[in-house]
């Protein structure tokens, strides 16, 4: 009697391979994974000294914030101020001075957002922001490059 030889298929193989790394990935999530149990309200302050006023015109209090790069949310903006915008220019004769640009404003917005405390930053939706961060933040329909200048944890 000749006995049957099983053959594996490489194809085979790889599907097993992919089948066993699912498996492994989704018990890590659910074991290993941190949870959102130490979530905390996190207070953000945006700075731009220069933004043109008809996007300023358009940053409404009680918008969803969002960092456009990462996709992060940052939250619903609270509160918006706005001033004259602080313009670096040099003179005539060389001299850098900040003034007043037309048709330009400085603002500054602050969120709430879910997030961790970390030793150097805070960790919001998987991103770590920094002070001094610029962040692509669309709010509501807005688009601005602004400067992260104040985190406060709310207690």
């Amino acid at each position: 009697m000749m006995e049957k030889k099983t053959k594996i298929n490489f194809f085979d193989v790889i599907v097993l391979l992919v089948l066993i790394a699912a498996v492994f990935f989704g018990a890590y999530k659910l074991f290993f994974a941190s949870d959102n149990s130490e979530a905390q309200q996190v207070k953000l302050t945006f700075t731009t000294k220069e933004v043109s006023d008809f996007v300023v015109d358009k940053v409404e209090v009680g918008c969803r914030m969002f960092d456009d790069n990462n996709k992060t949310d940052l939250g619903t903006l609270e509160s918006k101020t706005v001033s004259d915008s602080l313009s670096s220019i040099v003179t005539d004769s060389g001299e850098w001075i900040i003034t007043d640009k037309p048709d330009y404003s400085s603002m500054v917005l602050t969120s709430i957002a879910s997030g961790k405390k970390l030793d150097n930053g805070v960790d919001i939706g998987g991103h770590t922001y920094f002070l001094g961060d610029f962040v692509v933040l669309r709010a509501g329909v807005s688009k601005v490059y602004i400067e992260i200048t104040k985190i406060e944890i709310i207690e």
